[in-house]
């Protein structure tokens, strides 16, 4: 079976720096285009094998998005997700918000961490996930 969803990710619109462009004065004034995670999540009839994959409309996702989405994903919706089934793909754009590496990559990205956009990106992937392992169909 497979299902299908997109959900919305955009981060805060006003006073974060933009993705990779490693300029701190270059920084959101507003939305001029949404972001989205889109999902596909199949599952094999016979072995009931998962499979969720994931491409979000930002620079990068860091391994510590991918963790905190499998464990709401085993704790909500099916423990069947794991590490290696769960394929988080970006789209590497560099007109959405940074500050969502929390560890060694924050300094290149933003010389700031924000807790917020960070949260928005598991919230919008592990929605989409969820919204589309309930949609599948055969």
């Amino acid at each position: 079976s497979v299902g299908l969803s997109k959900k919305d990710i955009k981060g805060p619109p006003f006073g974060l720096m933009f993705w990779g462009y490693a300029r701190e004065d270059q920084t959101g004034v507003g939305i001029q285009t949404r972001q989205f995670a889109r999902s596909l999540v199949m599952e094999e009839r016979k072995t009931g094998k998962l499979l969720a994959y994931v491409t979000a409309e930002v620079g990068g996702i860091p391994f510590e998005v991918q963790r905190e989405v499998v464990k709401r994903l085993q704790k909500e919706v099916d423990p069947k997700f794991h590490l290696g089934n769960v394929v988080l793909n970006a789209s590497h754009t560099h007109s959405g918000p940074a500050g969502f590496f929390q560890y060694s990559e924050v300094s290149f990205y933003s010389t700031n961490y924000y807790s917020q956009v960070f949260s928005l990106l598991c919230d919008g992937i592990f929605s989409a996930i969820q919204d589309a392992y309930h949609k599948r169909i055969p």
